[in-house]
């Protein structure tokens, strides 16, 4: 297997579109980050497997594309005697060691393939290939009650800065709230990269002893909306579920003192409008952070708090649909694991 990430163009992230002609794959746990109608270096010997060197996640490709983000690895097989389907399972069942966010691909380099004939080869990936399959269509169901929520959002509350029932309003600043916990021992710390975009789910908790909270950390209480000022088209706003630390790219924001649901509030700064005007208010290049003084004037509008409430309702009644999908996902993933592990040792 070798690296041809040198023949696949880059799109830079202010390039991205919603749709397009072509997808845009990076390292991150979505399949497609964007689309782009871009023609010029679009990558089409396919397939190939692509590595994120920072979040050692893989991912295989059928169709021609283009690469997103650094650290997003383009790897071509050496040789026909091994099915990229094979490999592509084989390098998920294979642990590449977290040292942080740092470089992995040299520990991909040093992995071994097994010797076994093609067409077994395609009898295991058969197998694979039905429970992915499976897999597939919940995470396909947990998209589509997520797409269900927003348009919910709009049907009642229609979109950003559009205030056609003359609500009040109130400044983004006025529902930022510097809070104070007493949690002993291990608390909860929140990074960016532990947060879904579009949904704002958890993807990872760490517990560490209060002692070790780094010094820049902000602190919010269970019920508080955060909001990633960092690279805002990554949309990530997160519900905090219990009190905790996090990193100082989340602004912690108080909804309920203010009239306020957390979940109207939350998907007001989740929606496709919103973002779509925040995503290019930002200053700094590498670090693209929204401009705090045109955020902070921001106006949030407020509706009838029953009509929030009825929303809030909503959402909950759909997460709870969407912990049942995520059950059956989790099944099936440890039977995938069991599998590999009889198949790949």
């Amino acid at each position: 297997m070798y690296d041809d990430t040198k023949n696949a163009r880059k799109i830079k992230s202010r390039d991205y579109n919603n749709e397009g002609k072509y997808p845009i794959i990076d390292q991150s746990s979505k399949n497609v980050i964007s689309y782009t109608d871009e023609i010029d270096g679009l990558y089409k010997d396919v397939p190939v497997i692509i590595f994120g060197d920072h979040t050692r996640r893989f991912k295989l490709v059928e169709e021609p594309f283009f690469i997103g983000a650094d650290g997003t690895k383009v790897l071509k097989l050496c040789s026909s005697v091994y099915d990229y389907k094979f490999i592509y399972y084989y390098l998920l069942h294979k642990k590449i060691p977290d040292t942080g966010y740092n470089r992995h691909f040299k520990w991909v380099k040093e992995i071994e393939f097994p010797e076994i004939p093609r067409s077994i080869q395609s009898d295991i990936v058969k197998k694979f290939e039905v429970l992915n399959d499976l897999i597939s269509s919940k995470n396909k169901l947990l998209e589509l009650l997520d797409i269900l929520i927003k348009s919910r959002f709009v049907e009642v509350f229609g979109i950003f800065n559009v205030n056609t029932n003359n609500h009040n309003t109130i400044k983004f600043k006025d529902l930022i709230e510097q809070n104070n916990i007493n949690e002993e021992d291990k608390v909860w710390l929140l990074n960016l990269d532990m947060i879904k975009s579009n949904t704002g789910e958890i993807i990872e908790k760490v517990y560490i002893n209060k002692q070790n909270i780094p010094t820049s950390s902000i602190a919010f209480k269970k019920g508080t909306v955060l909001y990633s000022k960092l690279r805002p088209y990554l949309n990530k706003v997160v519900i905090a579920d219990e009190n905790g630390y996090g990193t100082s790219e989340l602004i912690p924001l108080n909804s309920y003192k203010n009239g306020l649901t957390a979940e109207y509030l939350a998907y007001y700064l989740r929606q496709d409008s919103f973002v779509e005007y925040i995503k290019d208010k930002v200053t700094g290049a590498k670090m693209p952070r929204v401009a705090m003084d045109i955020l902070r004037n921001i106006d949030i509008i407020q509706p009838n708090y029953i009509s929030q409430e009825q929303f809030s309702s909503f959402v909950n009644h759909i997460n709870k649909l969407k912990a049942d999908v995520q059950k059956s996902i989790d099944k099936a993933q440890l039977l995938m694991d069991s599998l590999m592990q009889e198949y790949f040792g």
